[in-house]
């Protein structure tokens, strides 16, 4: 166990049920793509937990659904500054934003939860890394090149940091993550 986790653990065990409570609604709340997720995936006889918020942020789950932990990925903007959100590429974490393992290489047992606008596609990181580490152009041990200014200049596979981050993320498309998904589930 990490010593961040150890130390976690230990301040937890004397926080109150209340702030323990508070935390907990935090995080299910700040993800409305969570919900709607376990909504599709989950029926109300399933056991649902929601992480704090140090195994959130260390451990990178959003949800677990009897026993098995998932990562939904949110439908994004390219850019910030773009209006809408891409419906055929999602961003793919490999370091986070303070330079420490991203969300593709943390633990290999949470099964990522790709959102479109139509379906959910389930992956399990051991298929995925293959795939980004062999579409990635240069390798993903170069040093990551700031992001365009403009959508259309930002590139597939190439590893990207924001500004002011230490993080290493590149592009991909729906199509590639498909093409690794173990099930693909149908918005209704």
């Amino acid at each position: 166990m990490s010593l961040i986790l150890f130390i976690f653990y230990e301040t937890i065990k004397y926080m109150s049920n209340g702030l323990k409570e508070t935390i907990k609604t935090y995080v299910k709340n700040s993800k409305p793509n969570v919900e709607e997720f376990v909504k599709y995936f989950s029926n109300e006889n399933d056991e649902v937990i929601y992480p704090e918020t140090i195994q959130d942020k260390l451990e990178h789950w959003d949800v677990k659904i009897n026993g098995q932990k998932y990562d939904p990925k949110a439908l994004k903007k390219i850019l910030r500054s773009d209006d809408d959100v891409s419906k055929i590429y999602h961003w793919i974490e490999m370091k986070n934003g303070d330079g420490y393992t991203g969300w593709l290489y943390s633990s290999p047992d949470v099964h990522l939860v790709f959102e479109t606008i139509d379906e959910w596609i389930l992956v399990k990181k051991d298929s995925l890394i293959p795939l980004i580490e062999q579409k990635c152009e240069g390798g993903l041990n170069i040093m990551p090149y700031p992001i365009p200014k403009i959508s259309k200049h930002v590139k597939l596979y190439i590893p990207y940091r924001r500004f002011k981050r230490e993080d290493s993320i590149v592009l991909a498309t729906i199509e590639d993550i498909k093409s690794v998904a173990y099930k693909i589930l149908k918005k209704s």
